[in-house]
């Protein structure tokens, strides 16, 4: 398309007009327009500002409201302190969380031991988790004092209750349990531990409890067995070397499993797990 010759003259005779009223603006004119351009800037964020403040202040935020559950105090049903024939000693709780659906998932607790006269000889610390309608036996290591611990003061920090269903429900049955002291002299406890659940359980904590004649508790131990196969039942063997005091007649075993860390559960193929890390 051409643009006829008048058209084409007539264009530039009006952009060579603007140019000349251009350049007749004074100098002055131009720096205040500059400045006043400038000066738009802050105004428009102050003004931005205010209008803002104005909108705010007469807004009120819904409050948030954090409701705590309505948890049942854990129950401590025993707390002592037990010697060990090599002289050392050592301490035990045997807590119960009567909560259907609630669980701590750290549990922090401190064990305070103590003289016939309430002085402070020794304290132990440590953190374990606590399942829904869990009954658990919690113990410290073997510790030696300069005098002879009578008592002992049991203590627990309760963290944030965790929201807990649905935990699969899992079966263990112990065989062939064998006890008594081997050639050095060091009470042991042995037996068979039969997996009887669909799952692969990459750690297993099992707490042997030694009973008197009296059914009093007279020695308490731990074993963890890793990768427990599906179905399978293995061997164990634990040993108090400091050995037990008292005439042991029964036995109680309490598995627990920490269903709150993810992975704990498997199905299918234990493949990739052989080298066990508890972070996993």
């Amino acid at each position: 398309m051409q643009v006829s010759e008048d058209l084409e003259i007539d264009i530039q005779e009006k952009i060579v007009t603007f140019i000349e009223d251009i350049q007749a603006v004074s100098r002055a004119l131009w720096v205040f327009l500059a400045i006043t351009l400038i000066a738009a800037l802050p105004l428009k964020v102050f003004l931005g500002y205010s209008f803002f403040q104005i909108l705010y202040s007469g807004y009120t935020p819904p409050p948030i409201i954090y409701e705590r559950p309505d948890a049942e105090d854990i129950e401590v049903k025993e707390q002592r302190v037990l010697s060990l024939s090599d002289g050392r000693y050592f301490a035990f709780a045997r807590i119960i969380n009567p909560n259907p659906s609630l669980s701590q998932r750290q549990l922090n607790y401190t064990f305070d031991f103590r003289n016939s006269g309430g002085s402070l000889l020794g304290t132990a610390k440590g953190s374990t988790f606590l399942l829904p309608v869990e009954d658990k036996i919690i113990m410290t290591a073997a510790m030696s004092f300069s005098e002879t611990p009578t008592n002992v003061d049991f203590e627990f920090e309760i963290g944030n209750w965790s929201k807990t269903l649905d935990l699969e429900p899992l079966n263990f049955r112990f065989e062939n349990v064998n006890f008594g002291r081997d050639e050095d002299g060091r009470f042991f406890v042995s037996g068979l531990i039969n997996n009887d659940n669909p799952f692969i359980i990459t750690e297993t904590e099992v707490a042997i409890i030694l009973y008197d004649l009296q059914g009093r508790i007279i020695g308490v131990n731990y074993t963890t067995l890793n990768l427990l196969q599906a179905r399978e039942s293995r061997f164990f063997r634990v040993v108090w070397p400091g050995g037990v005091k008292g005439e042991v007649s029964d036995i109680e075993f309490k598995p627990a499993v920490n269903q709150l860390h993810p992975g704990t559960l498997i199905t299918g193929s234990a493949e990739g797990y052989d080298e066990f890390d508890p972070r996993r």
